[in-house]
């Protein structure tokens, strides 16, 4: 990945790749994820980011997902934020895991919209 910031604002991009392969070394899966992202800092203590990832798996078919995000960081000392994050993923008929951003939250051949809100705190 890689990022490059212009002001109040940076840009990100990243690819994450991976491969399944069994005992005999046959390749079952091969899943790639691209996203694409942008960070704006409103003010000294929030940031609104907004991202769009797109996942496939090149050895299965119908397993496309695409998932935005749009999420909004306060900080509200140096180690306390209160975020907000919501994501749309839309999932083809065999999408799974390997082509999801969203651990665990999303369901093959339908789209799934998901809220997380919390507190990080750092140590």
């Amino acid at each position: 990945g890689a990022g490059t910031t212009m002001g109040d604002m940076t840009i990100k991009a990243n690819y994450l790749n991976g491969v399944n392969t069994t005992v005999a070394g046959v390749d079952t899966n091969e899943a790639g994820v691209f996203g694409i992202g942008l960070d704006w800092k409103t003010s000294g203590a929030n940031t609104v980011l907004v991202a769009f990832y797109y996942g496939k798996d090149d050895k299965v078919n119908d397993s496309t997902t695409n998932t935005f995000v749009v999420a909004n960081e306060y900080a509200m000392s140096k180690r306390t934020t209160l975020y907000g994050q919501l994501a749309f993923a839309n999932a083809d008929s065999a999408a799974d895991l390997r082509t999801s951003v969203v651990a665990g939250g999303t369901q093959a051949g339908k789209t799934t919209s998901l809220l997380n809100v919390g507190i990080k705190h750092s140590f």
